[in-house]
């Protein structure tokens, strides 16, 4: 039991020093929105992966990974979820984008504007399930064809 515990203390002070080191981190759950031209970054915490992550799914994380994203209008907890997961058949979900992002966010994606998601940090051991992404949502305003599709 004590060196589980001496485990989970090195892994905080690990991510703490990270975070100290390096202020653009999200590990400090603050996230930064900047205009870049028509885009619109954020760096966000994955909300659910406690309940998602197997080690299997863990083990198919990698920082820089593109996600796919789907809208969940018809979700019984929250009508402007989007849905995270790693692309492929079937498409393994790992979490949601939080609720108060998602907010913000569902008007343009329901309107057809595009939305690409990478990861940016994986989880620090078995016992951490912190994953954070990477949202960029384009502004421009969206062709026939994407508004179709939305």
């Amino acid at each position: 039991m004590q060196n589980y515990q001496k485990q989970f203390r090195d892994m905080l002070q690990r991510r703490r020093a990270a975070e100290q080191a390096d202020p653009q981190t999200v590990a400090d759950r603050q996230e930064r929105l900047q205009q870049l031209g028509s885009q619109r970054m954020m760096d966000v915490q994955v909300a659910g992966a406690y309940y998602k992550l197997n080690d299997d799914l863990r083990a198919s994380l990698a920082e820089g990974a593109p996600l796919v994203w789907r809208r969940e209008p018809q979700n019984s907890h929250d009508s402007n979820a989007i849905a995270l997961a790693l692309p492929g058949t079937p498409e393994r979900m790992i979490g949601y984008v939080p609720s108060r992002v998602a907010a913000r966010l569902a008007p343009h994606l329901d309107q057809g504007r595009q939305l690409s998601v990478e990861i940016i940090a994986t989880p620090l051991g078995m016992q951490d399930s912190t994953v954070t992404v990477r949202l960029c949502l384009d502004m421009s305003e969206p062709s026939q064809e994407q508004m179709a599709a939305a």
